[in-house]
């Protein structure tokens, strides 16, 4: 393509009722958490603390 879309990517925005950007968030989560499986991770975020901007940045713990 000319503009460096690819022939499906036309097809799909061809197919659109508007031009506006759509989320990009999956309406369906790919993973079911237990209850006690869910606290355990929430306790580990809190606890490791780590950036929300950048999840390669270095680990920090909590004292």
């Amino acid at each position: 393509m000319e503009l460096g879309a690819s022939e499906t990517t036309v097809r799909r925005w061809r197919a659109r009722d508007t031009v506006q950007d759509r989320s990009h968030t999956s309406y369906r989560l790919a993973t079911i958490l237990k209850p006690m499986q869910e606290f355990v991770v929430v306790e580990l975020r809190k606890w490791l603390s780590p950036p929300l901007d950048d999840p390669r940045a270095e680990r920090t713990l909590r004292a």
